[in-house]
């Protein structure tokens, strides 16, 4: 299933920057259990239930980036996955007490899976809110694929046709839950009059009321939509990197008033390191990292 993910991923038309982007910017977070973490927190962080352990985090997290950015095979992560798994002699928690190696292969193919489609997912929506995707496309149409076991509230979104602005969007863009492979596809005015389409009507959306595991709190879910998935990833993310862009390190011109040509070296110093450190910290702009020597700068012109 997980290879068959891959290969539907690999013919998308998103660009494998905005995916690895995605997964770049999360940050690890240990957590003992699903739900720990509130929905949309799971697009800024890298996190599986009960890997408490930040070095293994960071190595499967890191074999996620690269299973993005080069492409690696569902069995290729797997084989990784497990050897990690092994030297950390780390096993996931089941319903019963004993642990099996398909315990382990499950983990892994839920881990390859539902990142590699949050990562697509995420991508898509930035390619489909450029602005001029946004001039061309005014509508997304929901797409559930075939698979063994389909959810039937996913299959009757199949086919909706909702303006882009529609809140519809904003709790119900997939991946809807695990190993859900629906996604979502841009719609031209063109398309709507050669296929005689007509906008769908916005479905209502019931919330039902779910208890999370890891809290015991009852917390209210749209209806047909796993717990900790109704939020879109891209529009969050998209949200974050604007709220850094709008706070973000620039260049230094003047220090306390004083052009920065014109003040002592060690002044200017201390300046570019406290920027660094903002650039660090806000993970966007831009900052002077250092001052070349006079006679550098002199030959360069």
């Amino acid at each position: 299933m997980a290879d068959d993910v891959a290969a539907i991923l690999s013919a998308a038309p998103v660009k494998p920057s905005d995916a690895i982007a995605f997964v770049r910017q999360k940050t690890l977070v240990a957590t003992a259990s699903f739900g720990e973490l509130e929905q949309e927190a799971h697009a800024r962080a890298f996190t599986s239930a009960g890997m408490t352990e930040m070095s293994m985090l960071r190595k499967v997290g890191s074999d996620v980036s690269r299973a993005i950015s080069e492409g690696m095979s569902y069995s290729e992560f797997q084989k990784r996955f497990l050897k990690i798994a092994d030297d950390h002699d780390w096993k996931p928690q089941p319903p019963s007490s004993v642990v099996t190696d398909r315990d382990l292969r499950n983990r892994a193919n839920l881990i390859y899976d539902t990142n590699m489609s949050m990562a697509y997912s995420a991508g898509e929506w930035k390619r489909l809110n450029t602005p001029e995707a946004i001039d061309i496309y005014p509508w997304f149409q929901y797409r559930h694929h075939s698979c063994p076991h389909p959810r039937l509230q996913h299959l009757a979104w199949d086919g909706l046709i909702l303006s882009r602005d529609d809140p519809f969007w904003i709790t119900h863009w997939p991946p809807n839950g695990w190993r859900c492979h629906c996604t979502v596809e841009p719609v031209s005015r063109r398309d709507m009059r050669i296929n005689k389409w007509e906008a769908s009507e916005s479905p209502p959306i019931r919330l039902i009321e779910k208890r999370n595991p890891a809290t015991g709190k009852m917390v209210q879910v749209p209806e047909g939509i796993d717990l900790g998935f109704a939020y879109n990833p891209g529009r969050v993310w998209q949200a974050d990197v604007e709220a850094r862009a709008a706070t973000a390190p620039k260049p230094i011109t003047h220090i306390n008033g004083i052009p920065k040509t014109e003040v002592a070296p060690g002044v200017r110093e201390k300046a570019q390191v406290k920027q660094i450190g903002e650039l660090l910290d806000k993970r966007a702009g831009s900052v002077e990292a250092g001052t070349l020597p006079d006679a550098v700068m002199k030959e360069l012109g």
